[in-house]
């Protein structure tokens, strides 16, 4: 509806209760933070890009290292590099949601 470029995000979600410990579950944005979850996400937002050809191809990702957030692309011994790899198998076309 706006005359300016819209530019999706994706993220794998947030969680600041480290920093406030009165907040809750309910606090939280994104629930069931996995690879695959963000996968969707950035698929969505590539569907989306790919949708709008007039505009710049442009998706930001939230966020790199925002560790006591919980937002974070960074290798961790939890999923290892499996969120990087998602960005590389989605921007690639390789990746099926359906076969996972």
């Amino acid at each position: 509806a706006l005359s300016i470029p819209y530019f999706p995000n994706a993220s794998i979600g947030w969680d600041d209760t480290p920093r406030f410990p009165k907040k809750g579950q309910k606090d939280l944005v994104h629930y069931n933070k996995t690879p695959e979850a963000f996968a969707a996400f950035l698929l969505k937002a590539r569907a989306y890009c790919d949708g709008h050809p007039e505009q710049p191809k442009l998706i930001t990702v939230f966020s790199w290292n925002e560790w006591v957030e919980g937002g974070y692309l960074l290798p961790d011994v939890k999923y290892g590099f499996r969120y990087l790899e998602m960005v590389r198998r989605v921007m690639g076309g390789a990746y099926d949601p359906y076969s996972e």
